[in-house]
């Protein structure tokens, strides 16, 4: 699971913390009012993974609360998402926007491109592992610095909204 789930860790673009109050709306009804046998989100978070060295036991990363994502090269991000079930598979269907009047962010023939390219959406069946569901990718060069959005839907629940900013690095 997460190392660092809920420490706040990084300063926060002005909307996301609307953003986190939003999910959770969606995470509470989960918890209180669940669907007889369904499959529901119990807690959210947005952030960067860091990879952990080689003799590491269990899964090799960390995860890192956080709002703004270091435009590096091969910066992993994305989302933890607490399940109320702590094994099996689920259905995500994610859409990233990057930031307005951005050219593009996603090459136009990839399926699930936006036909301006600023938006990808993947629909995606993950593991849940030891209660928790991972999505994550990966900066390159050329990414558009500034505000994005995501949403993730996760099975037949109302979306979680993330907000992020991603900012040049000194190396940019």
């Amino acid at each position: 699971p997460p190392t660092a789930s809920l420490a706040q860790v990084s300063p926060v673009p002005a909307s996301a913390s609307a953003v986190d109050a939003a999910n959770a709306s969606v995470v509470q009804a989960c918890v209180f009012a669940p669907v007889q046998d369904s499959t529901c989100p119990t807690e959210a978070e947005f952030g960067v993974f860091h990879k952990l060295p080689k003799d590491s036991e269990g899964i090799p990363l960390r995860f890192e609360k956080s709002h703004v994502v270091p435009l590096a090269s091969n910066v992993l991000y994305g989302f933890a998402i607490r399940m109320n079930k702590e094994s099996g598979k689920v259905r995500v269907l994610a859409r990233i926007t990057g930031p307005k009047g951005a050219r593009k962010i996603f090459l136009r023939d990839r399926a699930g491109s936006s036909g301006d390219g600023r938006s990808l959406s993947y629909d995606l069946t993950l593991d849940v592992l030891d209660g928790f569901i991972y999505g994550a990718m990966v900066t390159a060069p050329g990414d558009p610095i500034g505000p994005h959005s995501m949403l993730v839907w996760v099975e037949d629940w109302q979306p979680l909204a993330f907000e992020f900013e991603v900012v040049p690095t000194d190396s940019n």
